[in-house]
């Protein structure tokens, strides 16, 4: 979390989130996510340290108040192919009017954004397919996509395809530099290989 000395986790099977003081290496807050499921993502919003998204093991997402010990919304059976998937990762990003818009993604390759759990879009990819990683950049309408059998993909925020990076291995793992236009690939072969994006 950004300017503050606290980190947010989870762990268990009850679909609690946590927050911990790094300084003083305690425990400050539980939140229940409602889901009573292991949560296995977890997003903060990229405009406020005081709120975050969990993703779990039932498909559901949940977007919480870190100020107050209460849930601000549930959405239940995200409107996206195989919704009843374990979500993988949820990620954020700067979005469009200053408002936060959010990615999350099942190993499956089902893929749904919003910027309010009211409002969800389902991202169609041509080729659904396992999925071992993806991200979304910050700042600009980026995704990449890392398929367990296939070269990762970039497409918009809508899933329209701009790059097959076929210098990439099947199944690596990938991030996306916080500013600059790069994402970078661990491999399996315990590579780095880094992609700087132009035009």
């Amino acid at each position: 979390m950004q300017g503050k000395s606290q980190i947010v986790s989870s762990r268990g099977n009850n679909g609690i989130v946590r927050l911990w003081d790094i300084n003083y290496q305690k425990l400050v807050a539980e939140y229940s996510s409602g889901a009573k499921d292991v949560v296995t993502a977890i997003a903060m919003n990229p405009f406020s340290s005081d709120l975050c998204v969990a993703g779990h093991r039932n498909g559901l997402i949940v977007e919480l108040d870190l100020r107050c010990n209460m849930d601000v919304k549930y959405l239940q059976n995200i409107a996206a192919p195989r919704a009843t998937e374990e979500i993988m990762g949820i990620v954020g990003n700067t979005g469009l009017d200053n408002k936060p818009l959010y990615v999350a993604a099942t190993r499956n390759g089902s893929c749904v954004k919003w910027s309010s759990l009211d409002n969800c879009a389902v991202i169609s990819l041509n080729d659904k397919a396992p999925i071992v990683d993806f991200d979304c950049h910050l700042h600009s309408p980026l995704i990449v996509f890392s398929p367990l059998n296939s070269s990762p993909i970039m497409t918009d925020l809508n899933g329209n395809l701009h790059h097959v990076l076929k210098n990439v291995p099947n199944g690596s793992i990938c991030a996306f530099h916080p500013v600059l236009p790069t994402v970078a690939f661990g491999t399996p072969r315990g590579e780095i290989i880094s992609v700087e994006l132009t035009g």
